[in-house]
């Protein structure tokens, strides 16, 4: 599994949440990845652990 596309699977999903309103501002995300490792593990707990964070 590649956690860069975890990561980016979870900001799509998330991506509704950081709507701009008149209550809240605009959420400006930076991201620089570094190289990382393929791991096994189960997708699904892995974007609830990001979405949790």
């Amino acid at each position: 599994m590649n956690l860069l596309d975890e990561i980016e699977s979870t900001l799509l999903i998330l991506q509704g949440r950081f709507k701009v309103t008149k209550k809240h501002p605009a959420i400006e995300f930076i991201k620089k990845y570094a190289e990382l490792l393929l791991i096994e593990c189960s997708s699904g707990q892995l974007n609830q652990v990001f979405m949790n964070i």
